[in-house]
């Protein structure tokens, strides 16, 4: 199983003081898994830190698989870069 997030391991989140709950997209044999075939359970996802998601499949269809990530102080920049929004030239 591999968990595809390319943002996951290698950005900080912005914290909100809310729960930070990253997209994922589950795939097996280079497969999308449909979302219901799995349940993600979040640790430590709300306070500034490293964080941690982990999913599993349900009835045990195809193991499970843990991924760290870190939340933090985002500066302007950085925000922008996450929402895809690219400065004008």
């Amino acid at each position: 199983m591999i968990c595809s997030n390319k943002l996951l391991s290698n950005m900080t989140y912005a914290y909100t003081g809310k729960e930070v709950k990253p997209v994922i997209e589950v795939k097996v044999a280079d497969k999308t898994v449909p979302a219901a075939m799995y349940d993600v359970t979040y640790i430590n996802n709300k306070n500034k830190g490293k964080a941690e998601l982990r999913i599993n499949g349900k009835e045990g269809a195809f193991g499970s698989k843990a991924s760290a990530f870190k939340i933090g102080t985002m500066s302007l920049a950085e925000v922008l870069k996450a929402m895809g929004i690219t400065k004008k030239k």
